[in-house]
C-alpha cells in the first residue's frame, strides 16, 4: 500500500505543478516520509521541471531539498548549474562551494564550480577547480577545454593550445575545441595550424549535420 501511494503522490506531483507541495506534505503526514525519500522526490521533480524548461520551479524544488538537508550534494549541484544558466554567478559559486565541501571527491562538482568561477572572470580559481576535476576524472575533456579557455583569457596562449589539444585527444570530434584551438594558433602566429583546425571543425560540423538529416 505504501509503495502504491508513494507512486501516486509522486506522479501527481510531477505532472501537476499546483499540487506539488500539498501532495508531498500530505504523503509525509500519512506515512511519515523519511527526509531522504522526500529529498529524492523533490530532486526527481526538479529534474522533470528542468527537462520542461521550467527553471524557476526546478530551483524551487532543489531549494526545498537543501532547506531540509543541507548535506545533499546533488541538490546543491543542480542548483548551482541552474544559477550558472540564469547568469546568477555569485549564487552559483556559493552553492557549488557548499557542494564541494560535502562531496570533495566529485569531479562533476569541481567542474561546475570551475564553470561558475569562469563565468565570473575568476580564471585563476576556475583553473584550480578544473584541474581538480581532471585529477578525479582524467578523461574529462570538457575540463581540459575549460582550462584552455581560462588560460586563453589570461593571455597564456601556448598553454591554452596544450589544453585544447588534450581535450581533442580525448574527444576527436570536439568541434568547440577545434574552433578555440584554431583561434589560439592564429593568435600565436601559426597560420597553417590555424587553417588546418578551422577546416577540421567545418568537416565535423558538416558530418554531424549530414547525420542529423539522414
Amino acid at each position: 500500500m505504501k509503495t502504491d501511494l508513494k507512486f501516486f503522490i509522486k506522479s501527481l506531483a510531477i505532472n501537476t505543478k499546483r499540487f506539488l507541495d500539498k501532495s508531498v506534505d500530505v504523503y509525509d503526514r500519512m506515512v511519515h516520509l523519511h527526509p531522504a525519500e522526500a529529498s529524492k522526490i523533490y530532486i526527481d521533480i526538479g529534474k522533470k521541471y528542468e527537462r520542461r524548461g521550467d527553471y524557476e520551479e526546478a530551483i524551487s524544488s532543489y531549494k526545498k531539498v537543501v532547506k531540509q538537508d543541507v548535506t545533499n550534494a546533488e541538490a546543491h549541484l543542480r542548483l548551482g548549474i541552474l544559477f550558472i544558466d540564469a547568469g546568477m554567478t555569485e549564487q552559483a559559486v556559493e552553492t557549488l562551494k557548499k557542494a564541494e565541501l560535502i562531496a570533495p571527491d566529485s569531479s562533476e562538482i569541481h567542474y561546475w564550480l570551475g564553470c561558475a568561477l569562469f563565468s565570473g572572470d575568476n580564471f585563476t580559481d576556475a583553473i584550480a577547480s578544473f584541474k581538480k576535476a581532471v585529477e578525479l576524472n582524467p578523461v574529462n575533456y570538457e575540463a581540459y577545454f575549460r582550462i584552455g579557455l581560462s588560460l586563453d583569457a589570461m593571455g597564456h596562449v601556448n598553454d591554452a593550445i596544450e589544453h585544447y589539444r588534450n581535450a581533442i585527444n580525448l574527444n576527436p570530434n570536439f568541434i568547440k575545441a577545434y574552433h578555440s584551438l584554431a583561434l589560439a594558433y592564429e593568435t600565436a602566429g601559426k597560420r597553417d595550424d590555424a587553417v588546418r583546425c578551422f577546416k577540421k571543425s567545418i568537416e565535423l560540423e558538416e558530418k554531424f549535420l549530414n547525420e542529423d538529416n539522414a
